[in-house]
């Protein structure tokens, strides 16, 4: 380092983007730097002060503080300070502009504002992986603390592939219609072909998707609900609550029962619009054509129900009209459309039917004939079809895709149901009925005593316990514990947060807690399939929730048999619930899919036996009306449980899970996370942005503001964080950090580096002892000018091409490969190299020209393949539509203009990608004294 004076310019090299700085002031062991442009001041230690020399060359133009350019010709040095001549007169250093700015790699060589090689490689390198990764096909799909299971990545991948993606998602409870909404929502987000999403929830729910949203996604979102909409509008008289965020929550209460609400949220606009229990609002009703108004409104739309056709098919048409009016305008054509339905899938049942095996054409069912003619299948197809049925079964389950496809509703709907998919554990009921208690008090409820005894014969068994509300979680805690010495977790609403992240980890330590007390609000959204025995200390007057809160435990992927423990008090309403649940729908032991037709098809007669009860806790004529009641149920469910079974739509199971379309992106998405590569990349990213890493685990890190943290990284300021790379891990520690390439702190840290000089300019050394040799390195970006909408990095992402020549204008690329490099370089740059004002102006230009030169015909490959790959993916996919739109009511004439205006707007965008100089790199080899 030369010698410090008050008065010099100097560069900050961990700091490059804080601009021209001043030394104000030097002491023993301190110097003070100011850095006007970004009215910060640093202070460093004298001897390892960060710091190079800002030196202009003869042929720089640089500006004076009134404003005033000029162009060098020579420099003086007087005094310990520079002095700029030019032909009108001179400067001296300390009348330069503060603000001065030098971003290029170019501009900022000459004057010796370089940082070290691997600086310089993790840019490289971040730029190579990015390239990749935006290419890949798990891109918004990886960074979700989610379990991975084929048949949510099935309909995802179906349904971002859409040009418009309009979805009723249908998967039966327990199946994860959330966690295929969020992924969608999450891919489309991260990729940019959305911006803004509204969700419509039931009150119950909003904050169960709230949480999920930011533990699972990391999306952070904002309820909008009349608290939040009051206190808008007072602190800004006319602003719209909708605007105000991106992402927004909200109950149906909330936007589709205010006229003023409604018309705030259709003001505001939107790119997609998430409707959970979507069943729930009836056609015919204010609530459901306020919601068609803000469907029509809106590029996309996903509804969730469990239940689509639960209601009749009228309203099923209903929420497909939300869907898309102008092809569902008229119920009798999808009556019509219905019937055809029926029998493609009896044809699709013909053809997987093993027993079934015709050895000529005259064998096969008399109404093939009859199906084909129905269904519009051509000549040709037909042909195919009964090939296939003479050929064996791989042939004929070889056609049930193409059929499917071509003639299914699967372009509309998505429904996978347990009986499809594999992985659901067994339910094993256990009733306790209890006589009543001799007093009122609590503490003689004599299900209290019950959990005691169960507790005690069952320390070693991992058991969750859920109540309607967290003071009923409360007292329950607070009799265990004059009673048992027992590890106990709450889990309730009333807990941070983060409380309750580290309670549910400490009740998944094999050595944690053996018992989890929680709330009904509280569990909602969580995952607690570690554990098989479930207690409910009393049942929600709601199937819907009954089965929620089973769902806790039994989801799929769960390997134990889950042990469901109900103890009631006989003569009581706790019994008329439990028994009609249990005797009655049987919803304990299974999921029963119509759970909440049955409640209100016998609503009136709940009630009034509820009341009956209230009023005479002994009466035989409340046993005698709730036997009855039971008997009546139970016929009344296996007459539905029969017209549904008759009535299910198997060919719409088939469409939605189709095993080895989803094994792609499977296979990406898990190579992605484990990827060596990435992992090194995002820990170097971070020790770079001054973060200090250390492995806190063999699957974790500990990270923690370092001395030296950027000033943008607002991720961890004072705290610390443990993060993990590993899905199991982080699935089973809530309290880590899942990170990946998704993960915004990855995203903004990058965007961080990328987006400002960091690594874009390195001098480096090459130790050797021969005569010197000079290499420079150019990076070029070949990137694509296009709105993100139309997500053109799956063709071409900004793709980096590496160039490296010789002071004799040889590319010699091949011969100094980066890693190497790595390895071999070092940051002892000669001082003098500084002083050098023929190899910057003169020998380092030619070099950088032979460098484009290089880069051309690499762009231009790029260019091609790019094209050629879009002509692969995107024409065959457009001829699909065009023969689909003429046998397929459901493909319509507007999916085959966005497809072919798609397509136009891609060709064109990828033939008139630039280049760009990122960055560059001088090594020297050699003796240069």
């Amino acid at each position: 380092m030369s010698k410090l004076q008050t008065g010099q310019r100097w560069f900050s090299e961990s700091e490059p983007e804080l601009g021209l700085g001043l030394i104000t002031e030097i002491s023993e062991r301190f110097v003070l730097v100011a850095f006007p442009a970004s009215e910060t001041e640093r202070r460093y230690a004298r001897r390892s002060a960060p710091l190079r020399r800002a030196r202009f060359q003869p042929g720089d133009v640089v500006e004076n503080r009134d404003g005033e350019r000029f162009s060098i010709v020579q420099v003086e040095e007087m005094d310990g300070l520079l002095v700029y001549l030019s032909e009108d007169g001179f400067v001296h250093e300390t009348q330069l502009n503060d603000r001065l700015s030098f971003d290029t790699p170019e501009q900022r060589l000459p004057l010796g504002q370089w940082e070290e090689p691997s600086a310089f490689q993790l840019r490289l390198d971040l730029l190579n992986r990015l390239s990749r990764w935006y290419r890949s096909p798990a891109r918004g799909l990886v960074g979700g603390r989610i379990s991975l299971l084929p048949h949510q990545l099935y309909v995802v991948r179906e349904a971002i592939s859409r040009p418009q993606p309009r979805l009723l998602l249908a998967d039966e409870a327990g199946l994860g219609k959330t966690i295929e909404a969020c992924l969608i929502l999450h891919h489309l987000l991260t990729v940019g072909r959305i911006q803004r999403a509204l969700l419509i929830l039931p009150e119950s729910l909003v904050h169960q998707w709230f949480v999920e949203l930011l533990r699972r996604f990391n999306l952070v979102f904002q309820i909008v609900d009349a608290a939040y909409c009051q206190d808008n509008e007072e602190s800004d008289p006319g602003s719209n609550p909708f605007a105000s965020r991106q992402l927004v929550l909200c109950s149906e209460a909330t936007v589709l029962h205010s006229p003023r609400r409604h018309a705030q949220a259709l003001e505001a606009g939107w790119d997609m619009i998430i409707v959970d229990e979507a069943h729930h609002i009836k056609e015919g009703t204010e609530s459901y054509q306020r919601l068609l108004q803000l469907t029509s409104n809106t590029w996309g739309t996903l509804l969730l129900t469990a239940t689509p056709e639960q209601l009749g098919l009228e309203s099923h048409f209903a929420r497909l009209r939300l869907l898309d009016p102008e092809r569902y305008d008229s119920f009798d054509s999808f009556l019509q459309q219905s019937e055809s339905y029926q029998q493609l899938a009896t044809l699709v049942d013909c053809l997987l039917d093993e027993s079934f095996a015709p050895k000529k054409v005259k064998d096969l069912p008399a109404e093939f004939k009859t199906w084909c003619k129905n269904l519009s299948i051509k000549a040709a197809e037909q042909k195919t079809l009964k090939q296939a049925f003479l050929a064996g079964m791989d042939e004929r389950k070889a056609q049930v895709p193409a059929l499917l496809d071509r003639y299914g509703m699967g372009r509309v709907m998505f429904r996978n149901t347990r009986a499809a998919i594999e992985g659901f554990p067994v339910r094993e009921v256990h009733l306790s009925p209890l006589s009543p208690a001799p007093s009122g008090a609590f503490s003689d409820d004599p299900r209290i005593q019950w959990l005691v005894n169960y507790l005690t014969e069952n320390r070693e068994q991992k058991t969750v316990l859920i109540c309607h509300s967290k003071e009923r979680v409360e007292q329950i805690h607070h009799e265990l514990q004059h009673t048992l010495n027992l590890p106990v977790a709450l889990f309730h609403e009333a807990l941070p947060l983060l409380q309750r992240d580290r309670n549910a980890a400490w009740f998944a330590e094999p050595d944690g807690a053996t018992l989890l007390l929680c709330s009904e609000v509280g569990g909602e959204g969580r995952n607690f399939q570690h554990a098989q025995h479930l207690v409910l200390f009393d049942v929600p007057p709601d199937p819907e929730m009954l089965e929620q809160r089973i769902g806790r435990l039994d989801r799929i992927g769960q390997e134990e048999r889950i042990h469901i423990h109900i103890p009631y008090v006989t003569n009581s309403t706790q019994e008329i619930w439990v028994r009609w649940f249990h005797e009655g729908l049987d919803a304990f032991s299974r999921t029963f899919p119509a759970g909440f037709r049955a409640l209100e098809d016998f609503r009136p007669r709940l009630e009034a036996l509820l009341s009956q009860q209230k009023q005479e806790p002994e009466a035989k004529a409340t046993q005698k009306d709730l036997k009855q009641l039971l008997a009546d149920t139970r016929v009344y469910c296996d007459d539905l449980l029969e017209r549904l079974e008759q009535g299910r739509n198997r060919l719409l199971e088939q469409s939605s899970y189709v095993g080895n379309e989803s094994e792609t992106v499977l296979t990406e998405v898990v190579r992605e996370e484990n990827s060596a590569e990435t992992h090194d990349v995002i820990l170097r990213l971070f020790q770079h942005l001054g973060v200090e890493v250390e492995p806190h685990t063999t699957q974790t890190w500990e990270l923690t503001a370092g001395s030296r943290l950027h000033e943008n990284f607002p991720w961890l300021s004072d705290s610390t964080m443990f993060v993990t790379l590993d899905r199991e891990y982080a699935l089973n520690h809530a309290t880590s950090v899942f990170l990946s390439l998704d993960h915004p702190m990855v995203v903004g840290a990058a965007d961080l580096w990328l987006g400002s000089t960091s690594g874009n300019c390195s001098v480096a050394v090459w130790p050797s002892q021969g005569a010197p040799e000079l290499y420079l390195e150019a990076i070029f970006v070949l990137e694509c000018i296009a709105p993100p909408s139309l997500n053109v990095e799956r063709f071409l992402p900004p793709s980096p091409i590496r160039c490296v020549v010789d002071h004799n204008m040889e590319d010699v690329t091949a011969k100094c490969p980066s890693r190497r490099w790595l390895d071999e370089l070092t940051s002892d740059v000669p001082a003098q190299m500084q002083h050098h004002p023929t190899l910057f102006k003169q020998q380092v230009p030619a070099m950088l020209q032979c460098c484009r030169e290089q880069a051309a015909p690499q762009q231009r490959a790029l260019q091609n393949k790019a094209l050629s790959t879009l002509e692969d993916l995107l024409v065959p996919e457009l001829e699909r539509l065009r023969y689909l739109q003429t046998i397929n009511p459901d493909v319509t004439e507007q999916d085959v203009a966005w497809a072919e205006q798609e397509l136009d707007t891609l060709r064109s965008t990828l033939k008139e990608a630039r280049l760009r100089l990122d960055a560059i790199q001088l090594v020297l080899r050699g003796d240069f004294s």
